[in-house]
C-alpha cells in the first residue's frame, strides 16, 4: 500500500494488462515511481517496478517461456505472459549436453540426437597423461587441469595446431595444462600450459568458483615459465605451488613456497569466502611466508591458511613418529579451519601424540583463526583406512568421507561392517566435534571415493568407483562391466541416501576427477585409461585420458 508521506492524490493508470504479476502498471508520480508501486486490484505493493526516463515504472518483462519450443520473449496479455510457439523443425536447445542438433517436433517438444562431441580424448604420445581436476562455474562453463609427461594431443585446441590438433610438450619431466571447454562440445575456448624445460609443474588440486576463478595447487620443481609472473628455477626439491586464473584464461597469481632440504607437496585445497586453506606433506621444514614450521626428516603433515589474496594467516605442523599426510581441508568465514589426513605409528594434531590402532589411521582436527586446536579425533581399525576427504558448511558442520575394510567405528559409534573389500564411510560432526551420524555404503568389491560436494538444497553428494552391486540404504545399482562410477546423494540431517546415479562402461572407467553440474543435470567425469574404456560411440585406449558427461 502507499504509505504515510506519499501523495494521497496520486493518479494511478491501470489498464487490463496490469492485473497480474507479469505487468506492473505505471504510477504517474515521479517522486514515488521506483520506490513503490501500487496494485489496486490486489491492494498490495509490487516490488519489481523500475524507473523509466519519463518517470514511469516500466512493466515486468515476459522472459521465461514455458519450454524451449517457445519464443524467448513474450507479450503480457490480460495480465498473463503469452509466448509464440516455434515451428516444427526450428532449432532449439533441450539443455542436455548429451544431445546435439536439437529441433522442435510436431508436438512442440525440443529433442536432439545423441551427441558425438564427447568424449574429449587426450592422446599422450610419450609417457603419461591424467586428469588432475574438473570444475563447473555458475554459468555451466567447464574447466579442467591435465597433468602430463612428454606431450599430448587433443583435437580442437587453439594453439600449435597440427593435423592431430594441439601438441603440448613439456620438453622434459611433468607439466600441467589448463583449459575451459564449452559444455555442448569438446572444444576449448582457451587453453595453455607452462612448458617448463626440464621442470615439473604438477597440479593435484583444482577448485573452481562460481564466477569461473580457479585455484590450482600442486608443486613446482626445477624450472617453469609463468609468463608475466616470471620463469623461476627453484632447484631439485618440490615446492608447494598455488596459481589462479580467471574465467577467460588470464593467469591472476602465482605463489610457491620454500621447503627445507626435502620435498613439500599440496594434497588438498579449499577456497572459502574469506580464506584459502591447504594441507599436504613435507620433510624437514617448509616456509609459507612467516618462517619455517619445523619438522623431522620423515614425512610430516601441515595446515596453512591464507586470506583470498594468499597472504599467510597461520601455518602449523601435524607430525608424528611415522608418516603423516594431510589430504583434505576446509575453512569458513569465521576463520575456523578443519583438516583431515592419515598417519602411521603416532600423530600429534595439537594435544600430544596419539597412537594408531593398527595399519594406517585417520586424523581429523579443528583449528581456530590463529591456528590453535579446538578439538580433534583419530580413528581406524586393524586394516589401512583409505585416503579421507573433507567438506564443511558455514554453521560448522563437517563431513569426512573415506574407505574402510572389515569393521569400523568412530567415537564410540558403530561398528560398521564392510559388504566386501573396501566400503565407503561418511561421518558427520557438529561444530563442537560431536559425531552426529555415521553411515556406510558399498559393493561386494572394493569401492573408491574421488570427490564430494554440496547440492543447492544442502544435500551431500559423494562420487567414486565401484564394481558389482553398490547399495546405499534401499538404493542399488549394478556395474555394467569392470569398475563403473557412482554419485550418491545423502541427507545431511541423518545421512539417508536419496539418490544413486551411476556412470557405466563395458570396462574400467579409471575415475580421477568428478564434477556435478546440478543445474544442467550432468555429471562430468575424467580419468586415465589403463586398458580400454567404451564411452558413447568411442573407444578410449590405454595410455589416454578422457572427459565425458553422464546424466545426473
Amino acid at each position: 500500500m502507499i504509505g504515510a508521506g506519499w501523495p494521497t492524490t496520486a493518479l494511478l493508470a491501470a489498464d487490463k494488462s496490469a492485473r497480474r504479476s507479469c505487468c506492473v502498471f505505471a504510477v504517474l508520480i515521479a517522486s514515488a515511481c521506483g520506490r513503490i508501486s501500487f496494485d489496486p486490484l490486489a491492494g498490495t505493493d509490487a516490488s519489481s517496478a523500475q524507473v523509466a526516463d519519463a518517470g514511469l515504472c516500466t512493466p515486468n518483462g515476459c522472459e521465461t517461456p514455458p519450454s524451449a519450443c517457445h519464443a524467448s520473449s513474450g507479450e503480457c496479455v490480460d495480465g498473463t505472459c503469452s509466448y509464440l510457439p516455434l515451428n516444427s523443425g526450428e532449432s532449439c536447445d533441450d539443455g542436455n549436453v548429451l544431445t546435439q542438433d536439437d529441433v522442435c517436433d510436431a508436438d512442440g517438444v525440443c529433442t536432439g540426437t545423441a551427441s558425438n562431441a564427447w568424449p574429449m580424448i587426450f592422446d599422450n604420445s610419450f609417457s603419461s597423461v591424467s586428469i588432475a581436476g574438473i570444475g563447473v562455474d555458475a554459468s555451466g562453463g567447464l574447466y579442467s587441469a591435465v597433468r602430463f609427461e612428454g606431450s599430448w594431443n587433443g583435437a580442437g585446441f587453439d594453439a600449435n595446431l597440427s593435423s592431430s590438433g594441439i601438441s603440448y610438450s613439456n620438453q622434459s619431466w611433468v607439466d600441467t595444462a589448463l583449459m575451459k571447454l564449452t559444455s555442448d562440445s569438446a572444444s576449448p575456448s582457451w587453453d595453455y600450459s607452462f612448458a617448463g624445460a626440464s621442470g615439473r609443474v604438477e597440479a593435484y588440486c583444482f577448485n573452481v568458483l562460481p564466477d569461473g576463478t580457479s585455484f590450482v595447487a600442486g608443486h613446482l620443481r626445477s624450472r617453469a615459465d609463468f609468463g608475466a609472473f616470471g620463469a623461476p628455477d627453484v632447484g631439485g626439491t618440490q615446492h608447494p605451488l598455488i596459481f589462479t586464473h580467471d574465467s577467460e584464461g588470464g593467469l591472476s597469481s602465482v605463489d610457491f613456497y620454500e621447503p627445507g632440504s626435502q620435498n613439500a607437496q599440496i594434497h588438498g585445497i579449499a577456497v572459502g569466502a574469506n580464506f584459502v586453506a591447504i594441507t599436504g606433506v613435507y620433510g624437514g621444514d617448509v616456509d609459507f611466508g612467516a618462517g619455517g614450521i619445523g619438522g623431522t626428516t620423515g614425512d610430516d603433515g601441515y595446515i596453512a591458511v591464507f586470506d583470498r589474496a594468499l597472504t599467510l594467516q597461520w601455518a602449523r605442523r601435524v607430525g608424528g613418529s611415522g608418516t603423516v599426510y594431510g589430504k583434505g581441508t576446509h575453512s569458513i568465514s569465521s576463520g575456523v579451519t578443519w583438516a583431515v589426513g592419515y598417519f602411521t605409528e603416532t600423530v600429534d594434531i595439537g594435544a600430544g601424540a596419539i597412537p594408531t590402532t593398527g595399519g594406517r589411521d585417520v586424523w581429523f582436527g579443528s583449528y581456530d583463526s590463529l591456528g590453535g586446536l579446538r578439538w580433534g579425533h583419530t580413528w581406524g581399525s586393524v586394516s589401512n583406512e583409505g585416503e579421507p576427504r573433507l567438506l564443511g558448511d558455514e554453521q560448522g558442520n563437517t563431513y569426512v568421507v573415506g574407505r574402510f575394510s572389515t569393521t569400523f567405528a568412530i567415537a564410540g559409534s558403530g561398528p560398521l561392517a564392510s559388504a566386501g573389500g573396501e566400503d565407503v564411510y561418511v561421518a558427520a560432526f557438529d561444530d563442537a566435534g560431536v559425531l552426529r551420524w555415521l553411515k556406510n555404503f558399498g559393493s561386494e568389491s572394493s569401492d573408491s571415493v574421488v570427490d564430494i560436494g554440496f547440492l543447492a538444497d544442502g544435500s551431500l553428494w559423494i562420487a567414486g568407483g565401484f564394481d558389482g552391486t553398490l547399495t546405499a540404504d534401499g538404493l542399488s545399482k549394478t556395474s555394467a562391466g569392470a569398475t563403473d562410477g557412482y554419485v550418491v546423494v545423502l541427507d545431511t540431517n541423518d545421512g539417508a541416501a536419496s539418490k544413486l546415479s551411476t556412470m557405466a562402461s563395458a570396462s574400467d572407467l579409471s575415475l580421477q576427477a568428478v564434477a556435478v553440474d546440478e543445474a544442467r543435470a550432468v555429471i562430468w567425469i575424467g580419468g586415465a585409461v589403463n586398458g580400454t574404456v567404451e564411452l558413447g560411440a568411442s573407444t578410449v585406449s590405454a595410455g589416454k585420458a578422457y572427459i565425458y558427461p553422464f546424466p545426473f
